[in-house]
C-alpha cells in the first residue's frame, strides 16, 4: 500500500483463542487530520487531513510576534493526534520608547505596531530627515525587529546671529539658539536706554526688542561770569563750546569745554577784568584814581605855573594799557626860578 507498518492498525476479534488470522479481520490505516491552528501564527506549505503517523510540522509566528517556548514543531501521534507545540506566538513588545532630548514622548501601547506621538516643546522645532517641519508632532511606530522606528529630532529654535546696534560693540558673529542671551556693550560716551543691554532668542525665533544706546547727555554748559559760549541747545556726548570774553575781560584757561562720556563738561575758562595797573605818572603834575581796571578813570592836573597839554583824564583800555597820558608844560615866555615862576612880558 506505499505506507509503513506504523501507520495502520489491526483490528482482531474477541476469540483470543483463535488464531491471528482468525480473529484479525482488518488492518486500518492511522492519520492525523490537519494540523491545529496556531494564534498568531501559521505553518508553512498546504496542509492535508490525512498526515502519516510520525510526520512534524513547524509553525512560524507572523510578522510583529516571535515563538515563545522550547520549540515549535508539533508530530502526528499513533492515535491519529497531534502533539502540543511547546510555546506560543506572542506579540512582540518594544518597551518604552527612547526619550527625544527637547520633545516628550507619549504612547498607549508598546506592542507591536502600536505608535507614539513625538510631540517638541516650546522653542523646538520638528526636523525629520535632516528637514524643518512645519507641524509641531511626529510619529514612531513599534517594528517587528522589537525597536522603534527612528524617532524625529527636536531641534533648539535658531534666531541666527544677533544684530548690530548701533553706537555698540558688535557680539559675537555665531548663531544663538532659544533661551540663548546676547549682551550688548555700548561704545564710550553712550547708554543703553533704560538700563536694557540684553536681548533673548525667543521661541518665535525671532529676538526680543533690541535696546538702544543712546549719547550720554551733559548738564547745561558752566556759567562763565562776563562771557557769552557758542553752543545753544541741550548738549550730549562729544558737544563743544566755546566761550568769548565780554569787552575789557581777560580769557585764563582753555576757551573751548567738551561734553564728556560721564555726563560732565571739561574746566571751563575764567574771564577777569582787565587791569591796567598803576597809571603813568607825570612830571610837574599829579594824577587820582580809584581803579585801575577796564574803563577805569585816572584824572591828572599840573603843578602851579604849569599848562596841561592833553586831555584832563585817561582811561584803562581793554587791551590792558592807558590811554596816553597828558603832559604839563611851562606856558610860553615864563621862567622858572626855582620854584618862582615869573611871566616875561613883551612890550
Amino acid at each position: 500500500m506505499g505506507e509503513s507498518l506504523a501507520s495502520f492498525f489491526i483490528r482482531c476479534g474477541a476469540d483470543i483463542t483463535a488464531t491471528a488470522y482468525s480473529w484479525c479481520s482488518s488492518v486500518v490505516a492511522i492519520y492525523c487530520p490537519y494540523p491545529p491552528s496556531m494564534s498568531n501564527g501559521n505553518y508553512p506549505g498546504s496542509a492535508s487531513s490525512r498526515t502519516s503517523v510520525g510526520a512534524t510540522v513547524s509553525y512560524y509566528c507572523y510578522s510583529g510576534y516571535y515563538f515563545n517556548g522550547t520549540h515549535p514543531d508539533i508530530t502526528c501521534l499513533g492515535n491519529g493526534t497531534w502533539s502540543r507545540p511547546s510555546g506560543t506566538c506572542d506579540v512582540i513588545d518594544c518597551g518604552p520608547p527612547p526619550a527625544v532630548p527637547g520633545g516628550n514622548v507619549t504612547y498607549p501601547s508598546t506592542e507591536y505596531y502600536s505608535t507614539g506621538t513625538v510631540k517638541c516643546n516650546t522653542g523646538f522645532n520638528l526636523v525629520v530627515n535632516g528637514y524643518t517641519q512645519l507641524y509641531s508632532s511626529g510619529t514612531i511606530t513599534c517594528l517587528s525587529s522589537g525597536e522603534w522606528s527612528a524617532p524625529p529630532e527636536c531641534a533648539r529654535v535658531d534666531c541666527g546671529i544677533a544684530p548690530i546696534l548701533p553706537n555698540a560693540q558688535i557680539p559675537a558673529r555665531s548663531n544663538h539658539y532659544y533661551q540663548q542671551t546676547v549682551t550688548y556693550d555700548c561704545n564710550h560716551g553712550f547708554y543703553p536706554k533704560r538700563n536694557m543691554s540684553v536681548i533673548t532668542c525667543l521661541a518665535s525665533g525671532e529676538w526680543s526688542t533690541l535696546p538702544y544706546c543712546l549719547r550720554v547727555p551733559c548738564g547745561p554748559l558752566p556759567v562763565v561770569i562776563n562771557a557769552t559760549s557758542s553752543f545753544v541747545g541741550k548738549a550730549f556726548f562729544g558737544n563743544k563750546s566755546t566761550y568769548a570774553c565780554a569787552r575789557g575781560f581777560s580769557l585764563y584757561g582753555a576757551p573751548e569745554v567738551v561734553c564728556q562720556a560721564d555726563g560732565t563738561w571739561t574746566q571751563p575758562p575764567t574771564c577777569t577784568i582787565v587791569d591796567c595797573r598803576t597809571p603813568p605818572a607825570i612830571h610837574f603834575g599829579k594824577h587820582n584814581w580809584t581803579s585801575t581796571t577796564y574803563n577805569s578813570r585816572v584824572d591828572y592836573s599840573c603843578d602851579t605855573g604849569y599848562k596841561l597839554i592833553g586831555v584832563h583824564h585817561i582811561n584803562c583800555h581793554e587791551d590792558g594799557h592807558w590811554t596816553e597820558a597828558p603832559t604839563c608844560e611851562l606856558p610860553p615866555g615864563t621862567i622858572q626860578f626855582s620854584s618862582l615862576f615869573y611871566q616875561i612880558q613883551t612890550v
